[in-house]
């Protein structure tokens, strides 16, 4: 089976993480949740303390070094499994519970950019049991790596 490479752009941000030369990790089609009518590309930037790669680098990588992973291998992992995807407190974030081992929860924002909307990636962690939030939909990737 082949692996993945991944890359940065930049160290900037808004810089991305790329997985085999891809912005674009995965996609939640339109029509999946209700009141998103155009495709989302889910993307992984730096970001900050707050958001990202260097957000989930620090606030967990007790469980990234647990499971022996790195956050890319780990968000590629994921975003190839379904998933149920909830609503949160924020209108402009969802949250997808990933069952299979490992459990994890990834948080998701959506972000307007005159070039396309995406779905940028503010946290990846573990997370077992009951969820708050309604049921919005199930997500299946549509990228095959």
């Amino acid at each position: 089976m082949p692996t993945d490479t991944f890359t940065v752009t930049g160290n900037n941000k808004y810089d991305y993480w790329l997985v085999n030369g891809r912005r674009d990790w995965a996609v939640i089609p339109s029509g999946t949740i209700t009141g998103f009518d155009e495709d989302l590309p889910i993307r992984l930037q730096v970001g900050h303390a707050g958001f990202g790669q260097i957000h989930i680098e620090k606030r967990h990588r007790h469980w990234l070094r647990k499971i022996n992973k790195s956050l890319q291998e780990v968000l590629a992992l994921k975003l190839a499994q379904p998933g149920t995807i909830y609503s949160t407190e924020e209108d402009r974030k969802i949250k997808i519970a990933m069952r299979l081992s490992p459990d994890a929860l990834l948080i998701l924002r959506l972000t307007p950019h005159r070039y396309g909307n995406f779905l940028t990636v503010v946290s990846l962690y573990i997370r077992n049991g009951k969820l708050d939030g309604d049921i919005l939909g199930r997500y299946c990737s549509s990228f095959k790596n």
